[in-house]
């Protein structure tokens, strides 16, 4: 288990008040959430499968946050780096649908932007389109 104290705890004054420095602790919350699973992962002991998420109050809503973004590294159309997609999306009658927008990039993606669709229905297909400056 790996038990993150929510930003506020980390500081200071009022818990939150919906500032840019709100804005700025939630991103390294989420940050520090996807290092932790790196973390989990990374251990001979821990098996991928099980690894689970559980929060009470900011830690809940952090949660939703938390699987909404989606970081991918590689090479995209030739170019080396990675990308952080925000999905936006629902469940219904068995098939999973988002739309995505590229939050931000490193490397050679820095100037990444678009947005996208992702579906995944019970069949097993799965498309992902993203279309954007590339």
């Amino acid at each position: 288990m790996i038990a993150i104290n929510a930003p506020f705890a980390r500081r200071d004054g009022q818990p939150l008040k919906f500032s840019t420095a709100d804005r700025a602790e939630q991103i390294q919350l989420i940050k520090d959430l996807q290092r932790a699973v790196d973390v989990l992962r990374a251990r001979p002991n821990v098996d991928d499968d099980r690894i689970a998420y559980v929060g009470f109050s900011y830690g809940g809503a952090m949660g939703a946050l938390f699987v909404g973004i989606e970081h991918i590294a590689g090479t995209i159309g030739g170019k080396h780096g990675s990308i952080v997609l925000i999905h936006d999306g629902q469940y219904r009658e068995g098939v999973a649908a988002a739309e995505l927008r590229v939050a931000s990039g490193t490397e050679e993606l820095t100037k990444v932007a678009g947005t996208g669709k992702f579906r995944a229905d019970p069949a097993g297909s799965m498309t992902l389109d993203l279309d954007g400056a590339w």
